[in-house]
């Protein structure tokens, strides 16, 4: 027996180096970090052509081609991502694993679109294994195809709109920042997602020389464009834009005030619409003056339905405050919202910015007393919202208290496999954050808006035909950001203009005959833009054009 010893010894010591061999050879083959190495350009071996996947396409819900990939010898790895369209690159990202990276939907679903799993350890030993079969055999790879929730049809829609001009005689920019999206309520699926103004992902990953003797490429010149541009077109400006909400804000005080108890019927009178001195800091801005030819507004006591038309800051301050912070928080906190050291998140395909009530250092101002309590009622004090948010709350709203994760991946379908027998993705119930009674009152205020409040006023120009099949409900908020560009010259705007915020949703049920539920909401924002309330143009004609595409029975006039 002694003199086998140092026969096992030294045949352990292969079945050791063997595993081990083995299980590098699977994490070059299985992992994404493999994949970003294989793809290096610190890696002196780049990857193989004939043993390179083929990239999966992704597509529109329909079946549009959005991204897919090309035979081209000069491109690395002998393949080319080709890029349709150009409105959805803040989305879709690109994938340039040579050069600039992979970002977007590109990155978080990479493991797929590339023919790994990483859904859990083993499928992606597995298919790793199966992978270095695969090589060892010459064989051809594919990766998966993905399915968006997006209508290219109403991505396209509304990019035209985005920058339509409903001012008279002021300067535009075509380059103007901001967002729009548009939600079914009742999935979660986002049908339209624009982020503005958006660049060309094409150009980003093109790798010909820029035939100008820089000796950079025609991809590393239109990226030092882009850092350099006061737009910023590499932000996605609907999901990493944290701005203040405005007026808009006041849709979270009304829903959290009806969800702890308050009824629509609940006034104040005269005299506390107001004014409203809380901790010796006086509140006195109650727009009602604005109102004056609306009969309504000079009614009193005045309910939270016609103060939130009215976009009544005395109001809702007070509102704000007689709910309690406990109260008003949770509910924030709930939609996704963070406060303090009480940090969330929306859960989405892509990494997304915060939402805050409040960050940390602001905590001792809350402590102190009621007056950033009744600010932030009126959708001021430290407010830093995102357009995400703001969907994820006025989805909830449109949807009976149901908040659903929002989100653009529709379906997965392998290689080769028909997308008919593939299930989309089941919408994800997150949580009921108010009541089916609450949401239906936030409605019929959102509904009072546009008949006589900030939209309905605004004159024919602007606020939608009485008798639109559409029956939007909206909230405007006009925010000043107090942030001002470095140099304003760069922009051809006035940057000391507010941004502009329009929440809406439609059919409002609360005066739809038929009373079916909203069936899409739609939230708009552009920075230093002004009035929000001339956004409702466009929100009007975006609805007219989707709905029909959404229910094929609604009607068309």
């Amino acid at each position: 027996m002694q003199t086998n010893l140092p026969f096992r010894r030294v045949l352990n010591i292969f079945i050791l180096l063997f595993l081990g061999i083995s299980a590098d050879l699977v994490f070059l083959q299985a992992t994404p970090e493999a994949q970003a190495l294989t793809a290096s350009i610190y890696n002196p071996r780049h990857c193989v052509v004939d043993e390179t996947p083929q990239r999966g396409t992704i597509y529109d819900r329909n079946g549009v081609k959005l991204a897919y990939s090309i035979p081209n010898p000069n491109a690395p790895c002998g393949w080319q991502r080709v890029y349709t369209d150009p409105t959805l690159a803040p989305i879709l990202g690109y994938y340039d694993p040579d050069g600039f990276g992979v970002t977007g939907l590109e990155a978080a679903y990479d493991s797929v679109l590339s023919g790994y799993s990483t859904q859990s350890v083993a499928p992606g030993i597995r298919n790793g294994i199966n992978h270095i079969l695969d090589q060892a055999e010459h064989a051809k790879t594919y990766g998966s195809d993905v399915y968006l929730t997006i209508d290219d049809r109403i991505q396209q829609k509304t990019d035209a709109l985005y920058s339509q001009n409903v001012y008279q005689g002021r300067a535009e920019d075509p380059e103007q920042p901001g967002s729009i999206l548009i939600e079914d309520p009742h999935t979660g699926e986002m049908l339209a997602f624009i982020s503005h103004p958006y660049f060309d992902p094409n150009k980003v990953i093109d790798h010909t020389d820029a035939g100008d003797g820089s000796g950079l490429t025609v991809g590393q010149e239109y990226w030092n464009t882009l850092l350099q541009d006061p737009h910023r077109p590499l932000v996605d400006h609907a999901v990493m834009d944290t701005l203040p909400p405005g007026s808009a804000f006041k849709t979270m005080t009304l829903l959290s005030a009806l969800d702890s108890g308050f009824t629509p019927q609940f006034a104040f009178d005269q005299a506390d619409s107001t004014d409203y001195v809380v901790n010796g800091f006086d509140i006195n801005s109650n727009n009602l003056g604005d109102y004056r030819s609306i009969p309504s507004s000079k009614v009193f006591p005045m309910d939270l339905i016609h103060q939130y038309a009215f976009s009544n800051n005395v109001a809702y301050a007070r509102l704000a405050v007689l709910e309690g912070k406990g109260t008003y928080l949770s509910h924030a906190y709930s939609l996704g919202l963070s406060y303090g050291d009480h940090v969330t998140n929306i859960p989405f395909d892509v990494p997304v910015a915060h939402s805050w009530v409040y960050q940390p250092q602001f905590q001792s101002e809350w402590d102190r007393d009621n007056v950033a309590l009744a600010v932030t009622g009126f959708g001021q004090g430290r407010l830093l919202i995102s357009p995400l948010e703001q969907t994820v709350m006025v989805s909830a709203v449109a949807a009976d208290g149901a908040y659903y994760k929002p989100h653009l991946l529709w379906k997965v379908v392998p290689h080769g496999v028909d997308p008919q027998h593939v299930a989309a993705t089941a919408p994800q119930l997150l949580a009921h954050v108010m009541s089916p009674t609450a949401a239906q009152g936030v409605r019929e205020a959102m509904r009072a808006v546009v008949q006589y409040g900030s939209v309905g006023a605004s004159g024919p120009n602007f606020a939608p035909p009485v008798n639109s099949p559409v029956m939007e409900g909206a909230k405007t908020g006009t925010a000043q950001t107090g942030q001002q560009m470095p140099d304003p010259t760069l922009l051809p705007i006035d940057t000391t203009r507010p941004d502009a915020t329009y929440l809406s949703l439609a059919p409002d049920d609360t005066a739809n005959p038929t009373g079916d539920p909203p069936q899409l909401v739609i939230i708009i924002n552009k920075e230093y833009e002004g009035e929000a309330a001339y956004q409702a143009p466009i929100a009007e004609s975006l609805y007219e054009f989707a709905l029909p595409l959404v229910d094929p029975q609604f009607p068309t006039s």
